[in-house]
């Protein structure tokens, strides 16, 4: 079929899906020059959005088996990234934060994805820049992601626990989860 054949639905979907697929591909280079695994790496971007976070919590977000979350976080612990803890409320309930290693790690990923992302955006005109927020957040928000939120100066933007957008966070999540 013909790209003009195909819905514009259909084609923003694939559009949306090529995206994604650059930004995980942009995140899995990240991985290898920090010599952490990819999932290590989501880990520690959703741990440092999070602040902390039950592990149960981080399996729902993620779609992974909390025996899955196990193993992986074993990893981020015995590196000196991530720390567990218990939850005083609720001793049964496991806390995963970072370390102070973690939050420099955390901050110089969420850094570097952002500069990244903002370079490939200069040069647009604002105007097309606000309406591809006003899309993205309202895709969001169909595909069962929060509302937007207030961020920073004010502005309005999404967000879905740990990993970002609803749509990045359910790709990337699928990702983490079969990487």
């Amino acid at each position: 079929m013909s790209p003009s054949a195909r819905s514009p639905e259909e084609r923003l979907a694939e559009s949306i899906q090529r995206l994604l697929g650059t930004q995980i591909r942009h995140l899995r280079r990240e991985a290898i020059r920090t010599v952490l695994t990819f999932p290590q790496v989501m880990a520690i971007q959703g741990i440092y959005r999070a602040g902390e976070v039950p592990a149960t919590r981080w399996a729902r977000w993620t779609g992974t088996r909390p025996s899955t979350v196990s193993e992986l976080i074993d990893g981020l612990v015995r590196r000196g990234f991530v720390r567990r803890s218990r939850d005083p409320n609720d001793r049964r309930v496991v806390i995963l934060s970072l370390t102070p290693k973690g939050r420099r790690l955390g901050r110089r990923l969420r850094e570097n994805r952002s500069r990244w992302m903002s370079d490939a955006f200069r040069g647009l005109p604002t105007d097309d820049i606000e309406r591809a927020i006003g899309l993205l957040d309202s895709l969001s928000e169909r595909l069962g992601g929060p509302r937007p939120t207030m961020g920073v100066r004010g502005r309005i933007r999404g967000s879905a626990g740990p990993g970002g957008s609803a749509l990045a966070a359910s790709s990337l999540s699928r990702a983490v989860a079969h990487a």
